[in-house]
């Protein structure tokens, strides 16, 4: 995945705070998925149109994590969430 990459949030996608964590729901399809702490950060970056790398960099900076394995890990979470149509690559 391209670091510099950013994404936009669907009209149709709404968030809700479930406890600890947050569950992204897309109002057309039913499709939801849950985010832990770390996925809310991640989400609440690409939300203020921080590119992917600028999450790693975050993430990084906030865990004591391996930079690779927060690369890896964000990573994996965006594809996911773009393979499930509740984010779309900004164009």
């Amino acid at each position: 995945m391209d670091l510099n990459t950013r994404v936009r949030i669907p009209p149709h996608i709404m968030t809700r705070r479930v406890g600890e964590d947050v569950v992204v729901l897309d109002l057309q399809s039913g499709i939801y998925f849950g985010l832990d702490d770390v996925g809310v950060r991640v989400w609440g970056l690409l939300e203020k149109g921080e590119a992917v790398g600028a999450a790693i960099t975050a993430i990084t900076e906030a865990y004591d994590v391996a930079p690779e394995t927060v690369r890896t890990d964000v990573c994996e979470l965006v594809q996911e969430l773009l393979g499930r149509g509740l984010l779309l690559e900004r164009t």
